[in-house]
């Protein structure tokens, strides 16, 4: 693993628990950190972006399930909440064995509004200055939910279990299987886990359904 950290891009690596292993050069810069004994063993939560720390491990077991994913992230860098856009792949070894998780992290948002940002990516072949808003990408699947529906996607993405968003929402197991067939075909998606990276890819995992804001959130 001690080549990620000579790596010029913003990389890391997991075990299969979703702590960290290594990271590179710029990716501590960005945490404050000198050494990479200071990000190993940690998980997410543990970390200056531990309020996204469920979203970041949903994505980890997505990896690990079909070997990759992609998907556009709020994070903190520099104490900054930063748009980028994270790709993770599955490591194995030689006998075909999960071993690890390979994150490469792109910064989306526009770097200007950090001088740190600038000075350590600059020159970075993972930068990008394209400007996307996640909104923007959200509208047209977004749409077709029904008010309900918005609320079963919310806490599926976030590794939800049918049982425990039936608890949650007060409705029984059968109804929520119905709505989360009702998204699927929404979204064209097959199985759940289509549905979950897609919506990683399109950003959708930071949409907050208007309805949950006049409710209890339960997301632990």
């Amino acid at each position: 693993m001690e080549m990620v950290s000579s790596i010029s891009g913003l990389t890391f690596v997991k075990d299969l628990q979703s702590r960290y292993l290594s990271c590179s050069e710029p990716l501590l810069k960005a945490l404050g950190l000198s050494s990479v004994k200071e990000i190993q063993g940690k998980s997410d939560a543990d970390l200056p972006w531990s309020s996204y720390s469920d979203i970041y491990q949903n994505s980890d077991r997505v990896a690990q399930n079909i070997g990759s994913v992609k998907s556009r992230e709020r994070t903190i860098l520099f104490g900054i909440e930063t748009s980028v856009l994270v790709t993770k792949c599955l490591l194995k070894n030689d006998r075909g064995q999960k071993v690890a998780i390979l994150g490469v992290i792109q910064v989306l948002s526009d770097p200007m509004h950090c001088p740190k940002l600038v000075d350590v990516f600059s020159q970075d072949r993972f930068f990008s200055e394209t400007r996307k808003s996640d909104l923007n990408s959200m509208n047209t699947s977004l749409e077709l939910l029904t008010p309900r529906e918005s609320e079963v996607l919310f806490y599926v993405i976030r590794g939800k279990t049918a049982n425990c968003i039936a608890k949650i929402l007060g409705l029984s197991h059968r109804t929520i299987e119905m709505y989360v067939d009702s998204i699927k075909e929404k979204f064209s998606c097959r199985t759940k886990e289509q549905l979950i990276e897609k919506c990683f890819a399109d950003g959708i995992v930071y949409f907050f359904p208007h309805s949950l804001t006049r409710k209890k959130v339960g997301v632990a």
